[in-house]
């Protein structure tokens, strides 16, 4: 029996949802490396000031993702909308979790990790 549309449209929603969190780490470590690039050392706490590079563009598309809506609580979002397809569909959605549980995991480390104290640094 073949997938629905609707049930086509919600995996893939469910499965860019899952890698949304990631294009947001992503987009926050070129952040980094564009500014060390930029100042020529790795930025620490306090120096330089992360808003005053001079990259608005860049800084206005993360600065909501780690105060207004946590980038950890994306996840758990995505999770909820999974768990929801599911509970309609009555049809378990494997990849668009896969995809989750992988995007959960990459964005967990990198900010309980944080290597270079980098988040410090940006929401100072």
């Amino acid at each position: 029996m073949p997938d629905s549309a609707l049930h086509r449209t919600l995996n893939g929603l469910g499965i860019a949802l899952g890698i949304f969190p990631l294009a947001i780490l992503l987009i926050f470590y070129v952040y980094v490396i564009r500014t060390r690039l930029s100042v020529g050392y790795w930025p620490s706490y306090g120096h330089p000031e992360s808003w005053s590079q001079g990259f608005r563009v860049h800084y206005a598309l993360l600065r909501p993702w780690f105060l207004v809506c946590p980038l950890g609580w994306l996840p758990v979002a995505v999770a909820i909308y999974d768990s929801l397809v599911w509970a309609i569909a009555r049809k378990f959605p494997k990849t668009p979790f896969i995809v989750l549980g992988v995007s959960a995991f990459i964005v967990y480390t990198c900010l309980y990790a944080d290597p270079g104290r980098f988040i410090d640094w940006f929401l100072d």
